[in-house]
This record gives structure tokens, sequence and C-alpha cells, in this order.
């Protein structure tokens, strides 16, 4: 779920081009936000590849 969730941006207040603002947030968050949803997305690629074989064998050999 985190993968497709929207990513918290870093506000400033009185930010004008490279003059310096008052964060409010802190910009890691950001950061840590996307490695985060890039990992979710890797994982759940993987995922995807390896519970959809195990339930097709467990299906195919189950007993009867």
């Amino acid at each position: 779920m985190a993968a497709f969730l929207g990513i918290p941006r870093t506000r400033r207040i009185g930010e004008s081009g490279v003059e310096k603002g008052v964060v409010l947030d802190d910009p890691q968050v950001e950061h840590d936000s996307k490695s985060w949803r890039m990992r979710c997305r890797v994982m759940a690629v993987i995922s995807f590849f390896t519970y959809i074989p195990f339930i097709i064998l467990v299906a195919v050999f189950a007993p009867r």
C-alpha cells in the first residue's frame, strides 16, 4: 500500500528563489518516503513471483 501513497512534501515559509526559508517539516521525511516507496515496489514484485507459484504448487499437489 505504501508504494502508491503520496509522498509528504517539505513545507517552507518565506521561500523565494535561493533565499533561506523557515522549514516547517523535516526534509529527511520526504527522502525516507521516496526510498521506502521504492523498497515497497521492489518487494511487491518479488512477492508476486514468490507467492503466485507457491499457491499454484499447493493447489496442484495438495492431497485430495
